[in-house]
């Protein structure tokens, strides 16, 4: 799996100076590698390809872990970050994953600044 990286600013000349808050929408991560790989994604490649681009300074993970499939997924989750959001999905066009996220990075966003 190759991850995609949106650039905000021009490069840095020293990728290490660069730093990330990582938000990963579980849910959608988990489903995608199911139907994939017919397993649950493995955090250590995915963790090593951002680390390539820079330093983690968080990782956020959202997901609704009252569904089945990812209710033990909580425990794997843990051992990355301890930074979990467990969201109740509705029917709606804009999931409640979206909003805390979007929220979660105003947040990180206000705190930077301060």
């Amino acid at each position: 799996m190759k991850l995609e990286f949106k650039v905000l600013k021009p490069p840095l000349q020293n990728i290490s100076q660069l730093y990330s808050i990582v938000f990963i929408d579980y849910e959608s991560l988990f489903i995608s590698f199911i139907k994939q790989y017919s397993m649950p994604p493995m955090f250590d490649p995915l963790i090593a390809e951002i680390k390539q681009n820079g330093k983690i300074m968080k990782i956020y993970v959202f997901a609704d872990f009252t569904k089945p499939e990812l209710s033990m997924e909580r425990n794997r989750v843990r051992t990355v970050t301890s930074n979990i959001g467990h969201l109740y999905k509705h029917s709606v066009t804009k999931s409640a994953v979206d909003i805390i996220m979007e929220a979660t990075a105003g947040r990180v966003k206000q705190d930077e600044a301060a």
